[in-house]
């Protein structure tokens, strides 16, 4: 290791390779924090190196007194210190108020005392014993200096300040420590602290030790005494009594110490407040700063300010920038005529301080003036772009009005800020970014603003013209789909579909020639067409649910149509021989079609899709083959099943009850269901029990029509009667044997003409009713004696069960009598002429002969 290193050159570079190779030795590494930094600060030729060398054995270049006084150690250096074995660093300053650096270069004395104060262990001021006392002779200035600074940069730690007092007299040492004591303190006072150190004390951070040495020239073996004396005070151990280092080791690792301090050094260079002027300068800088202060007053209280301050929010000023710079150069002359005599740094300093400080004041007017621009602007180009809302160019009118706004904004801006003719020297730019940053930031919102505008009032012109396209669209649709639903056949999806898509593309191609002047975007026309189609479904689907909702009577209609009429459309008449059973499965069939029509939407099927041979929604009543089940979701689905309810199968009809149990439709989602499997079944049974009236009145008219037919004989049989019977008549008269035959002869072909619809079938005309009926005679006339022998076989049953009813009765009522006593004779009414007959064996009555007879 190298005796001795230059740790900081007098220029305040850190030799960073000088103190790597110093600190390279692997001794040093393994110090870790077991070592000591010693630094040492005072004034110049105050003797620190003398005093280093005789306390520490170092090597620092000393003072040649023969030669005169004057600055010996330059920088700041290190050595180790080779008297002591535990490891010591020690540290020499320059020294302060030296001549070499005059009275305009004190920072780098403040910066070195500032690092010494940071990184040592122990700090030795060094000081004269007669300059105990003094302000700047003890060097207070320069500690307060350094105190303050170092509680801004750095975390205090506790440091031993240790004041050296060279060339004692006869005053104790007591009174000298007490003395400095109370400066110190005073000092610590003073300096202003952090929030959270308003409270520490000076011995919080700094442990205050004094020691005194002999005068080294008059006195060198007392000197070299104290010296070896100090000398064991620094080498004891921490906790040693009389040791100048109490507590733990607060330093960083050995191995880390070039890095440490040259991190410190580089806060320290760059701090401003050791930078402290010289004395010209600080008067310099009080009188320009006085003068400033002057220049703006006068400036405030100017008429062309106050004016300006006063009317700049609330209308355009059309000079204001002209009028601003005279301002600023009436004062700017008035400064410059008075702080010409002084520092001519200081006062351009001032004199730029003054001008922007002005700007920043007339800030305030301009700010206000955007605003009052950017209002007026905004609301011009509102105004003219409101003219060209019906042009056939709007997109290119809105363009060209936007840019014309932008651009008449943008000279009205420059009118407004104080800008310097060619012919001064003053820079344009001085003070005047944030009017830039200004002028830009509002720039940028006006443009987005009328961009805003015009898109807004751009997208409400061609919002408009798209309502109005679906309100038409909506307009032809209502009436050609009630038409459609009104008729409910089976190809109505087909219809809605083949409607709506036509109707969409008449209003589309329209849209598509009224958005042109906008210029549109392809993805806008194609939004805007969907907006018109989707419409159009959603006029669609709301017609179809309206008719969901009554679709019981849709129902009723349907059936009515079928049931009440013939293939003709005439009444349907209700004869002896009318099939109602199959009417009425025919008319449900019709009326399950248009269930099933209104059930599911089908806009997004295909116009030729079919389902196992058939067109959606048509089945034949009772097909039970798998392969024409409709598919899930398909209208025909609700037909189907239907129709399974009307075919009396047992297991079909549980599947298809079950099917319709379910919450939806499968396969089927639920913003195309108009009506759910649920109410779908709701529906059906409240359909059929409306329309059961209907059934029941046909069957009551159809009865009533067989009793007409049975309630007479027709005028043309009386006649034929007769005419060609008088004598059979006659006959029939005589031999009762002939009445019998002739009223079963009557009763039979009464029968048969009533079994025959004879009426009916004769009011096609006579020859067809007569070959209508020749071949339903014989059946008829079978089917009649065949009702007529059951009904008879009935008559014989009947009568024999209540024969055998009243045997049973009889002979229980006769014994519940009580029996006479043998003794006693039973009371005889006047009118009991007849003796109780006996009761034979078995329960029955036996018949008296005043009975039989």
């Amino acid at each position: 290791m190298d005796p001795l290193v230059q740790l900081v050159s007098e220029n305040g570079e850190f030799n960073r390779d000088q103190v790597d190779q110093f600190l390279s030795n692997d001794d040093v590494k393994k110090w870790g924090k077991e070592y000591k930094v010693v630094a040492i600060m005072g004034p110049q030729s105050s003797g620190k190196s003398t005093f280093l060398n005789a306390v520490f054995g170092t090597k620092f270049v000393e003072m040649n007194a023969a030669a005169g006084r004057s600055r010996t150690t330059k920088g700041v250096w290190m050595a180790q210190a080779p008297t002591i074995d535990n490891p010591v660093l020690v540290l020499d300053l320059e020294g302060n108020d030296g001549r070499e650096r005059g009275e305009e270069d004190t920072a780098f004395e403040k910066q070195a005392a500032l690092f010494a104060v940071a990184v040592a262990d122990i700090l030795v001021v060094n000081l004269w014993c007669h300059d105990i006392g003094r302000e700047h002779g003890a060097g207070k200035p320069l500690l307060k200096t350094v105190l303050e600074v170092n509680l801004k940069l750095f975390d205090p730690r506790k440091t031993v300040l240790l004041f050296t007092i060279r060339d004692k007299t006869k005053t104790p040492l007591d009174c000298l420590a007490k003395l400095l004591t109370e400066d110190m303190n005073r000092i610590w006072d003073s300096i202003p602290k952090p929030p959270q150190l308003l409270d520490a004390k000076l011995t919080d951070f700094f442990d205050v030790k004094f020691a005194a040495m002999s005068h080294y020239e008059m006195l060198e073996a007392d000197f070299l005494q104290d010296a070896a004396d100090l000398c064991q005070r620094f080498a004891a151990p921490r906790d040693a009594e009389g040791a100048l280092i109490q507590g733990a080791s607060e330093a960083v690792p050995s191995g880390a110490l070039r890095l440490h301090m040259e991190r410190i050094w580089e806060q320290v260079k760059a701090n401003k407040d050791l930078n402290l002027p010289a004395q010209k300068v600080m008067v310099a800088t009080v009188r320009c700063e006085e003068m400033v202060r002057a220049r703006l007053q006068d400036f405030h209280a100017s008429p062309e300010w106050t004016t300006a301050l006063a009317q700049a929010s609330q209308l355009h000023l059309d000079h204001l920038g002209p009028t601003l710079w005279q301002l600023i150069g009436t004062q700017l002359a008035a400064y410059d005529d008075e702080a010409q005599f002084f520092d001519a740094a200081v006062r351009e300093e001032k004199r730029e301080e003054l001008v922007v400080r002005m700007i920043a004041e007339m800030l305030v007017v301009f700010k206000q003036q955007l605003h009052v621009l950017h209002s007026s602007h905004l609301a011009s180009f509102m105004d003219a772009l409101a003219v060209q809302a019906n042009s056939t160019a709007f997109a290119t009118q809105a363009q060209a009005l936007m840019s014309s706004s932008l651009s008449n904004f943008h000279a009205s801006v420059l009118s407004c800020m104080p800008l310097p003719d060619k012919e001064h020297g003053e820079s344009e730019e001085v003070g005047l970014e944030e009017w830039r940053l200004e002028e830009r930031a509002t720039t940028e919102l006006l443009q987005k603003e009328l961009s805003e505008h015009v898109t807004k009032l751009r997208a409400k012109l061609m919002e408009a013209l798209v309502s109005a396209q679906c309100k038409a669209l909506a307009e032809e649709l209502h009436p050609a789909l009630h038409s459609i639903l009104e008729e409910a056949n089976p190809k109505m999806w087909e219809e809605v579909r083949q409607l709506l898509q036509d109707l969409t593309t008449h209003h589309t191609a329209i849209l598509s020639g009224l958005l042109e002047p906008f210029a549109p975007e392809e993805e806008e026309v194609i939004d805007f067409e969907e907006r018109v189609e989707g419409h159009g479904r959603e006029v669609v689907c709301g017609r179809v649910r309206d008719a969901a909702a009554g679709a019981v009577v849709r129902m009723r209609e349907a059936f009515q149509s079928t049931f009440q009429r013939d293939e003709k459309g005439m009444p349907q008449l209700w004869g002896a021989r009318a099939d109602i059973p199959e009417a009425a499965k025919k008319a449900k069939l019709s009326a399950a079609r248009v269930l099933a029509l209104l059930t599911v939407s089908e806009l997004d099927e295909d116009e030729e899709s079919l389902v196992g041979g058939r067109q959606k929604g048509e089945f034949a009543s009772g097909s039970s083959d798998s392969d024409s089940a409709p598919l899930p979701g398909q209208p025909g689905l609700v037909l189907h099943i239907l129709q399974d309810l009307l075919t009396p199968r047992s297991s079909q009809e549980n599947q298809s009850s079950a099917s319709l149990g379910q919450p939806l439709w499968r396969g089927v989602p639920a913003e195309r269901t108009f009506i759910s499997p649920i109410k779908c079944r709701e529906l059906w049974r409240q359909f059929q029990n409306e329309v059961e009236v209907f059934i029941q009145q046909a069957v009551s008219h159809q009865e009533a029509a067989r009793r007409a037919n049975s309630s007479g004989v027709p005028l043309w049989a009386l006649a034929a009667m007769v005419i060609l019977g008088f004598d059979e008549a006659m006959a029939m008269l005589y031999n009762p044997l002939y009445l019998v035959l002739a009223v079963a002869f009557v009763a039979l072909a009464k029968g048969v003409y009533e079994r025959l619809d004879v009426q009916a079938e004769m009011s096609l005309g006579l020859l067809p009713g007569l070959v209508a009926l020749a071949p339903k005679l014989m059946p008829a006339l079978v089917e009649f004696i065949q009702d007529t022998l059951q009904k008879g076989q009935q008559l014989a049953a009947e009568q024999a069960e209540i024969q055998r009813q009243a045997n049973t009765v009889e002979p229980a009522s006769n014994t519940s009598a009580p029996s006479p006593s043998p003794n006693s004779t039973a009371p005889v009414s006047e009118h009991s002429t007849v003796p109780s007959a006996p009761v034979a064996e078995g329960g029955l009555r036996q018949r008296t002969p005043h009975e039989d007879n």
